[in-house]
């Protein structure tokens, strides 16, 4: 006879550690690889070192603008206080000049696609009368994400000793810009052109720093979507990026890359980090109540069955190529005894014969329910027979 009590003992999945031969090869420095999905990390390398960030710096600085936008098409008058300085700092611009009225849309495609030092100073001034104002902003925001080796000195990534972060906060950064669809469309487009300017009465084109580089070098990058690029000589060339490749919704940043500011290799190092991310893809290893492991409890007059249930689904990037294999050390069958027993036991996924996920379980045995069962195990060990 065999009980309808079951014993569920649940498995909370978790993910496996990461693969650092994805990045040990790049040319960048510093580099974390995440499914924005599942928070799996696939590979990092120094993620949690002080980086500068350069230009990437710029998601920052149009996140808090499209916070606070109520209106795209409200304009913004340009002026010189905007510009002051940008020329001698050798910043990037979109080319904004003194008593052009931007709409709230243009600046922002001007901080995206060729990284504006205009556009981003236009903003910190309208916003908040400062950029000192608007930066304080953007650190409070760096705060409330959890962004916590990361401090703010200014709207544009221009190099300064106060301003840095790490990649894994630059990450977080950027899953938390993708929520807003205003983001994702305006940091994917390869072009723009604003409406009409002063100084641009058709109005002024933009192109985006990573697609027109990746389209001059004729580099593969499978599934990428948008991103931001960034460089000054102390950060070299730092990426930021989102890409969907084979059910993986990836975020992944690579900082410092070797310097030079027309040497492609923030680029170079996407093109091969995608490439050999096309051959991941996304696996379900575990699912929520899927039975792990099941135990007969051999009782003198029945049977009880001990199921061990999963109690979460664990859904994984792995390479296409790998092979994995559920595998657990529990008995099939176990005879109960006068009292409880504690029975320990392995539940386990492999990747190609190597653990990628394991979870030491202890499982309690309920003892013979039958009195008069459990006096005679007592005599025949008392008496050892």
């Amino acid at each position: 006879m065999v009980s309808s009590l079951m014993i569920p003992v649940t498995v909370k999945a978790e993910m496996p550690e990461s693969d650092p031969a994805l990045t040990q090869d790049l040319t960048s420095d510093y580099a974390i690889v995440l499914d924005s999905d599942t928070g799996q990390i696939l590979s990092e390398k120094n993620a949690d070192e002080k980086m500068y960030p350069a230009s990437m710096t710029k998601m920052m600085t149009a996140l808090v603008a499209i916070e606070q936008i109520t209106d795209p098409n409200e304009t913004v008058t340009i002026t010189s206080e905007m510009l002051k300085g940008l020329t001698e700092a050798n910043a990037s611009v979109a080319g904004f000049m003194a008593g052009d009225a931007p709409t709230m849309l243009d600046l922002l495609y001007g901080v995206a696609l060729p990284s504006g030092a205009d556009a981003s100073n236009a903003f910190a001034f309208h916003f908040e009368g400062s950029v000192e104002a608007y930066v304080e902003k953007m650190n409070q925001k760096a705060r409330e994400i959890g962004m916590e080796n990361t401090h703010f000195a200014n709207t544009t990534g221009l190099h300064r000793e106060d301003h840095y972060s790490t990649v894994r906060d630059m990450a977080k950064l950027l899953k938390y810009c993708l929520g807003h669809e205003t983001f994702r469309t305006i940091f994917s487009q390869a072009e723009y052109t604003s409406t009409p300017l002063a100084s641009h009465p058709a109005g002024l084109k933009m192109s985006s720093t990573v697609f027109s580089t990746a389209a001059k070098g004729n580099y593969s990058m499978p599934g990428f979507i948008g991103g931001k690029t960034g460089y000054t000589g102390p950060a070299g060339h730092c990426l930021a990026y989102w890409a969907w490749l084979n059910d993986m919704n990836l975020i992944i940043v690579t900082a410092h890359a070797a310097t030079g500011m027309y040497v492609p290799s923030h680029i170079k190092d996407a093109s091969a980090l995608l490439t050999k991310l096309n051959e991941w893809e996304k696996r379900t290893l575990l699912k929520e109540g899927d039975i792990a492991a099941e135990i007969t409890v051999k009782h003198a007059k029945k049977e009880e069955k001990i199921t061990i249930d999963v109690k979460d689904t664990l859904i994984v990037d792995l390479p296409k190529s790998s092979v994995t294999e559920f595998v657990q050390t529990f008995p099939q069958e176990i005879r109960s005894d006068v009292e409880d027993q504690d029975l320990s036991g392995t539940i386990a996924v492999t990747m190609d014969g190597n653990v990628i996920y394991q979870r030491d379980l202890m499982v309690v045995v309920p003892r013979e329910p039958s009195f008069f069962s459990r006096l005679w195990m007592r005599i025949k060990k008392l008496f050892g027979f």
